[in-house]
């Protein structure tokens, strides 16, 4: 059971929950499991897609639950003996997941672990913060570099207009400097 959402389970051919949900008590209130302290999840709960989200308030469609698909993690299970899945798909819960799956042929039931994805993508979420602060940073640097250039510019074009000023003495220009001494150049 990692995290606040992982977890991994065993079901039957069928979909079966062989072992115990850590969300028992939550599939209590969401009415899946009945009300009952002493019920459990192990053999009583069918790993079903509700087709949406029970625990943000999405209700079942139709009356007979036993007409909704398996979850994907469960029925690729049944279908391709093992693998990963990295895109979210809902659990029985109707909560996106990721997970991987293994079919046990000679014992005949399947293990499945999962994670919610909002989970298993937090780190994901704090690398696109952070790469987005580096972008901004290194164009805040062109930025300033860009500004810097301008400013360089202005200053060393007004620098060359004083020094032109600076070498016109009335009607003459001054060409080159002849000498220099102890009073003046």
């Amino acid at each position: 059971r990692p995290g606040a959402s992982g977890e991994t389970f065993a079901f039957d051919h069928e979909g079966r929950l062989l072992s115990q949900s850590r969300f028992d008590d939550q599939l209590r209130r969401l009415g899946i499991l009945t009300n009952a302290p002493e019920a459990s999840s192990a053999l009583n709960l069918v790993l079903r897609d509700p087709g949406g989200d029970l625990t943000r308030g999405f209700q079942w469609p139709q009356p007979d639950r036993a007409e909704a698909p398996l979850m994907a993690l469960v029925a690729k299970a049944l279908t391709e003996s093992n693998g990963v899945q990295v895109l979210p798909d809902r659990d029985y819960r109707g909560v996106p997941v990721v997970g991987a799956w293994h079919w046990i042929d000679e014992h005949q039931f399947g293990v499945v672990t999962k994670i919610d994805a909002s989970e298993a993508f937090q780190p994901l979420r704090v690398l696109r913060w952070i790469f987005q602060i580096l972008i901004l940073l290194i164009l805040l640097a062109a930025v300033s570099g860009i500004i810097a250039v301008h400013i360089s510019a202005t200053w060393r074009r007004r620098f060359d207009e004083a020094q032109l000023r600076a070498r016109q003495l009335g009607q003459y220009t001054l060409i080159a400097k002849i000498g220099e001494g102890a009073m003046g150049s």
